[in-house]
């Protein structure tokens, strides 16, 4: 353990809490408008010096929120994971571990060996036991192919077989007989499929069932045509999210990753410092397309999520009355000053030149239980 985990949780244990989380360096982006969970004010605060008093507070601030139960999940853009002599597997580690993910959708992945690799990483140095899940093939309908994958830690995150109603047809039958994620079925609307099929994994985490979706949708330039193939590629995405809702109706859904997409208005946007085409932001229709009985929506993450300034990275939730937002925790993980070319360009180089994101649920399960108590 980290001499400032120490010393969070020497404060957690002194009032008594226990199963905290926490992260370093906080940079919080808080969504309105959804059903959410108050934490204390300084959980919302700006990134801060992680040895710095107000950044300890706003460290226990989320240990406040993991000891009511609650579960970490985000999404990571590796960078090609795998090619190269220059990754520091040591420095990707400690970013998750200091973030204190429960799981994590990771993409750009080029050899399954690598994302093994990384989560033994991640065990050395937490001593607590990381697996890996992996596509058992790279996708992608060009030339460029890449793994897909989920990160988590085995003593909180129990994979569940996917429902194969929502499995490519080469692996329905697969994961009927054992626990393992798949890529999902394609072309559920009219247009393109998508240049690399979303992950889709199923878990059980803290008693309560979450389906998660990983994405990294077509990239290309600003040209009209190859973002328009990309908001086609999200309208097919809200598909397969229905689908995952109707055929597992016990889960919460979400969708994390790449979208090569930003959220928000081009006035959010340009105040949270992104940089943005009008044509790149995710059009509200979309989030309409997502509406079903059961559920509503959230889209989360309007800060800079790459060392370019660009909001692509996101997370897509449609909420049920199972679990709810834990306010001011959804996020981007900086380990760095962003502001510095010199630290950019070396983060590009050791780590990504993608920051992950995150955000805390708590599972109504959860509070169910204390109420019987």
């Amino acid at each position: 353990m980290s001499h400032k985990k120490w010393r969070v949780a020497a404060i957690a244990a002194a009032l008594g809490l226990s199963g905290f989380s926490f992260s370093c360096r906080p940079a919080l982006e808080v969504s309105r408008g959804a059903d959410v969970e108050e934490t204390p004010a300084s959980s919302r605060s700006e990134s801060l010096p992680a040895d710095s008093g107000q950044g300890l507070e706003d460290q226990f601030a989320l240990a406040q929120a993991a000891a009511q139960g609650a579960v970490s999940v985000g999404s990571f853009n590796l960078l090609r994971l795998g090619h190269g002599t220059s990754k520091d597997y040591e420095r990707v580690s400690r970013i998750i571990d200091e973030a204190n993910f429960d799981v994590l959708a990771i993409v750009e992945v080029m050899t399954r060996d690598s994302a093994t690799k990384l989560a033994q990483s991640i065990s050395a140095r937490t001593g607590e036991p990381w697996k890996a899940l992996v596509s058992s093939e790279p996708v992608g309908e060009g030339q460029y192919k890449e793994y897909f994958g989920f990160l988590y830690r085995e003593d909180r995150v129990k994979p569940q077989a996917p429902s194969k109603a929502y499995c490519r047809t080469e692996e329905a039958i697969q994961v009927e007989i054992q626990a393992i994620a798949c890529f999902a079925k394609d072309k559920y609307q009219d247009g393109p499929d998508f240049e690399r099929e979303p992950f889709v994994g199923h878990f059980e985490i803290a008693k309560s069932d979450y389906v998660l979706v990983g994405v990294h949708l077509y990239y290309g330039g600003g040209e009209k045509e190859l973002v328009a193939r990309r908001q086609r590629e999200l309208t097919n995405l809200g598909a397969v999210m229905r689908k995952i809702r109707e055929t597992t109706p016990s889960a919460d859904v979400l969708s994390m990753g790449d979208y090569n997409l930003s959220l928000g208005t081009r006035e959010e946007l340009a105040l949270e410092g992104s940089a943005v085409r009008t044509s790149e932001i995710i059009p509200e229709s979309f989030f309409a397309t997502l509406e079903v009985k059961v559920a509503t929506f959230l889209g989360m993450i309007k800060k800079p999520t790459t060392v370019g300034f660009s909001n692509y990275d996101h997370i897509i939730w449609m909420l049920s009355n199972k679990s709810k937002l834990v306010e001011g925790t959804d996020r981007v993980v900086y380990d760095l000053d962003i502001q510095s070319p010199m630290e950019r360009t070396k983060y590009k180089s050791e780590v990504s030149d993608h920051y992950p994101v995150q955000v805390l649920i708590r599972p109504e399960t959860l509070k169910a239980v204390v109420a019987q108590k």
